[in-house]
């Protein structure tokens, strides 16, 4: 689906799941998101609110990309995906994602944004 010189994505169920593997060459790392990372798929709907479920759990939104706190969820462009996301951590220190697909199947590239700057540029 993607994939570049350290990373490939494989698509599992088109819009629904796809395996993320990362090539390194260190064993004993403290975080990289080909160990200890899970992401579950949410509705797009569900997004904004999730942050804030978050948030009234106590449980920190962990910055991403060069974004903040104030800046998620974010949006990626992982093409031929693109979508948007959240992400935290459990208890135990793992990487937890929240992700849902807002577009499939295009080749535009943007970088990373906030997911309120995603609707603002798509806006018809």
């Amino acid at each position: 689906m993607f994939q570049n010189d350290k990373v490939a994505f494989f698509r599992l169920e088109k819009g629904k799941s796809w395996l993320g593997l990362w090539e390194t060459n260190q064993v004993e790392i403290p975080y990289h998101p080909s160990i200890r990372h899970v992401a579950l798929q949410i509705d797009i709907d569900d997004m904004t609110s999730a942050k804030d479920w978050l948030n009234r759990k106590g449980i920190e939104i962990r910055t991403a990309f060069d974004l903040s706190e104030e800046q998620q969820p974010l949006v990626l462009d992982n093409n031929p995906q693109a979508h948007a996301a959240i992400y935290f951590h459990d208890p135990d220190g793992n990487v937890l994602e929240l992700i849902a697909p807002l577009r499939l199947d295009f080749e535009e590239r943007f970088g990373e944004m906030s997911l309120e700057d995603w609707y603002r540029r798509n806006a018809d």
